[in-house]
């Protein structure tokens, strides 16, 4: 089995010829993307969620799907926007509440846990859901051949473009 850093940047393409709509998912909208591995043994898809109510509270993930070692879908790695921290003081100092990226580690994975490690965490350079999908396949080497993610990547040279006037 690959590492998983491996598995995070060996080269994938995303499969849909069109962009999937969402679906609500209890409080979120969700959208999952199916990927294709240039190891076929590695199954991946792309998950984006989006609560209903704060559209900024989202994540945008690399699921590993089984079969694998660990048993179950797995995600890898997660770029996620504000949505309230794990301790009872809402400061920024959580990173909770600010936008973050979760990865999971080899310990993580040898370990078999379900989630990764708190420590696993660090503050993200991406300031919005457009941006943190451009980042996510930029970190997770995915092709986007039939221009599913199009509109994002306008808004997100729309928006360079106005910070450098």
């Amino acid at each position: 089995m690959r590492s998983v850093s491996e598995i995070i940047t060996c080269r994938k393409e995303i499969v849909n010829k069109r962009r999937p709509q969402y679906r609500q998912d209890l409080q979120h909208l969700r959208m999952d993307i199916e990927l294709s591995c240039e190891d076929k043994s590695i199954k991946t898809n792309m998950l984006i969620r989006r609560n209903i109510n704060d559209l900024n509270n989202f994540t945008v993930a690399l699921k590993l799907l089984t079969p694998n070692e660990l048993g179950r879908a797995t995600a890898l790695l997660r770029f996620q926007g504000p949505h309230g921290g794990q301790s009872e003081i809402l400061s920024i100092s959580d990173l909770h509440n600010d936008y973050h990226i979760h990865y999971y580690s080899e310990l993580d994975y040898l370990r078999k846990r379900k989630l990764p490690s708190v420590d696993n965490r660090r503050k993200a350079n991406y300031d919005c859901i457009e941006g943190a999908i451009i980042s996510f396949l930029d970190a997770c080497n995915i092709a986007d051949p039939n221009g599913i993610f199009d509109e994002e990547r306008d808004r997100m040279k729309q928006i360079t473009l106005f910070d450098e006037l």
